[in-house]
Order: C-alpha cells, then sequence, then structure tokens
C-alpha cells in the first residue's frame, strides 16, 4: 500500500511539472509570436514600397541603357526612385539590421549607369546584371525578415553584403584613372 501511494504521489509530481513547463512553453510562445507579430507590422508599413522602388530603380536604368542613354527622363526618374530608396533605407536601417550598406550600394544605381554613357553597352548591361543580382539578394533578405519575424539571418545578410560589393567591384574595374571617384559630387547617394 505504501508503494502504491509513493507512485501515485510521483504520477501526480510528473503530471504536475509537465503542466508546469507546457503553461511556461505556451506563455514563451506566445510572447514570441506577438514579437514577431509587431515586428511584421512594423515593416509592412515600408516594405512594399520599397520592394516597388528597388525593382523601379533597376528598370528605369535598364529603359535607359537600352535607349542607347539618351532618354534622359528614364534616369531623371531612376534617380528620384533612388532618392525613395534612401529615405526608406533610413528609416528600415534597424529593422533590417545588415543590409544598410547594400541598400545603399543599389540606390547609386541610378547615379553611376551615366558613367557608362561612353563606354560600351555590354558594360552597362554587365553592370545592370550585377545590380539584379544585389536586388534579389535584398529581396530574399527582405522576405525572410518579414517571413520570421526577425531582422535578416546573417546568411541572408552575407549574401547581400557579397552582391555588393560585387556590384562595387564592377563599377570600380570601369572607372578612367582618378577621374571619377566612388564618392564623387555627381553622386547624391552618400
Amino acid at each position: 500500500m505504501e508503494k502504491l501511494t509513493v507512485l501515485i504521489s510521483l504520477a501526480s509530481l510528473a503530471t504536475s511539472v509537465v503542466s508546469i513547463l507546457a503553461a511556461v512553453f505556451s506563455i514563451w510562445n506566445a510572447t514570441a509570436s506577438e514579437r514577431r507579430a509587431a515586428y511584421r507590422q512594423l515593416l509592412s508599413a515600408k516594405i512594399s514600397e520599397l520592394g516597388d522602388c528597388l525593382f523601379s530603380e533597376l528598370a528605369q536604368c535598364n529603359t535607359y541603357v537600352n535607349r542607347n542613354f539618351n532618354d534622359d527622363h528614364w534616369i531623371t526618374d531612376a534617380k528620384n526612385t533612388a532618392d525613395r530608396i534612401q529615405k526608406l533605407r533610413t528609416e528600415l536601417r534597424y529593422p533590417l539590421w545588415g543590409i544598410d550598406n547594400p541598400l545603399k550600394q543599389l540606390s547609386r544605381v541610378a547615379g553611376r549607369i551615366q558613367h557608362f554613357k561612353n563606354r560600351s553597352i555590354h558594360d552597362a548591361k554587365r553592370y545592370l546584371e550585377a545590380a539584379n543580382s544585389l536586388r534579389d539578394a535584398l529581396d530574399d533578405a527582405i522576405k525572410y525578415s518579414y517571413e520570421h519575424g526577425k531582422p535578416p539571418s546573417s546568411r541572408k545578410v552575407n549574401a547581400a553584403r557579397v552582391a555588393a560589393d560585387k556590384l562595387s567591384a564592377i563599377y570600380s574595374e570601369w572607372l578612367p584613372d582618378n577621374s571619377i571617384e566612388l564618392d564623387s559630387e555627381t553622386e547624391s547617394h552618400s
């Protein structure tokens, strides 16, 4: 009889421990869920506009290049879009921690593509292909951030940084010796 009482006590102790653990897990899960929801709400107001801007700037630059650099309204529109990216970049700097510099690099494409005017269309298109790869990496990082309700993963951040570095390297290849610097006055997007 004594063994039965001990077993019953152990069973009720185990049940209590499981109940406590379930309650703690439930509270932790609810808190994490609330945090993710708040993060998504913070991003949702801006990421749709940011996504549109990232796509639009490159589309406008592509049209400008495809028209042999002759239709200046496309580059004007691209620069205006780049200005909007800059504004959104500063507003989303902390929620999208780690992709600030890649966003800055992409916002410079509209100003930098004009430097290819006296070069071959092939060079300009190669630069725009690298810019599109950066845009894809940024889209992945932003999508991850929204879906998971937290800043981009280090893997997504690194992919965006690598793509930004490739874009900068391609631009640097075609700089005339000391005649145009990366941070010149012609680039209003510092």
